[in-house]
């Protein structure tokens, strides 16, 4: 047990923090004194000392008491200056590298939209590449999407139509004929879907109830759809290490019967699905992570 933690050290403690008030309460009760000495003006203590030579002692005493109160203030005064003039300077420190901190950050997300921009190129040329090993024309489209959160979202996506090519959205929810893909690995379709009605009410009655009963999704989802295709081949990937599934790629036609499903096969083999993933894989390890980039002090 410290000295600190004793009712000494406590009260040791409290006289040093609270030590100027007490002295100068301590002044003041002795300038009341040396009053009351000269007032009475006669000898005191069994005539032992006059009451004015004990009161001159005493003012003596109260005077330098006085000018060491004011000197211990002054001192005082000056070391709270001194730090509250270092808390400014580290505060204005901490303002410092906080703002260049920011710009650390900003720069890096800068970085990140780079990184992300120049991984879907990659993508979406390999996508290019296939589209046309596969033969496909303006009616066709190839994209590749990953799940995350229970959203597929568009890692890339070619056509030689610019029109087709355009995103409309960036993720697609769990429903329709990708997610039938999704939970029975392939889907293949190149027959039996019409063309789509542009009167709601037909429409209705043959597109969407085919597209609709083959998977189960919302009439105004299918109905807002750019592209209403009617030739499917939809197949989902396993990562690398062959353990889970984290991808898919959908070819798809508005045309009837617009590719076969052993033509698509024959140029989507073994070699391209595993280069397909890779792309998928190390768009997702290449992306540097904000929270992480902060703890590491981006």
């Amino acid at each position: 047990m410290g000295i600190e933690n004793t009712k000494f050290g406590i009260f040791s403690n409290h006289i040093y923090e609270h030590g100027l008030p007490y002295w100068n309460g301590l002044n003041t009760l002795i300038f009341a004194i040396v009053g009351i000495l000269f007032s009475l003006n006669r000898e005191i203590f069994w005539h032992k000392i006059h009451s004015n030579s004990l009161g001159w002692i005493l003012f003596c005493f109260i005077i330098l008491s006085s000018i060491m109160h004011i000197v211990k203030q002054v001192s005082n005064s000056k070391t709270i200056e001194k730090i509250e003039k270092n808390k400014t300077n580290e505060i204005d420190l901490l303002n410092n590298e906080k703002n260049e901190l920011d710009i650390k950050i900003q720069n890096l997300e800068s970085q990140i939209s780079k990184i992300n921009n120049n991984s879907i190129e990659i993508v979406e040329i390999h996508l290019a590449y296939l589209f046309e090993k596969m033969k496909l024309g303006s009616n066709e489209r190839i994209s590749l999407y990953k799940l995350i959160n229970d959203e597929f979202y568009v890692l890339g996506r070619y056509s030689s139509n610019p029109e087709l090519k355009r995103r409309s959205r960036t993720s697609y929810k769990k429903e329709g004929l990708i997610f039938k893909a999704w939970q029975e690995i392939k889907f293949f379709k190149n027959s039996g879907i019409p063309v789509a009605d542009s009167k709601r009410t037909k429409f209705r009655r043959s597109y969407y109830k085919v597209v609709n009963d083959l998977a189960q999704i919302e009439e105004e989802t299918v109905w807002n759809m750019k592209m209403k295709s009617r030739s499917f081949y939809i197949k989902a990937f396993k990562d690398l290490m062959n353990l889970e599934q984290t991808s898919i790629i959908v070819i798809e036609s508005k045309n009837d019967r617009a590719f076969e499903e052993v033509e698509i096969e024959f140029t989507l083999n073994q070699d391209e699905e595993k280069r397909l993933v890779a792309f998928v894989e190390k768009i997702d390890w290449d992306f540097p992570n904000i929270n992480k980039a902060l703890e590491k002090g981006f």
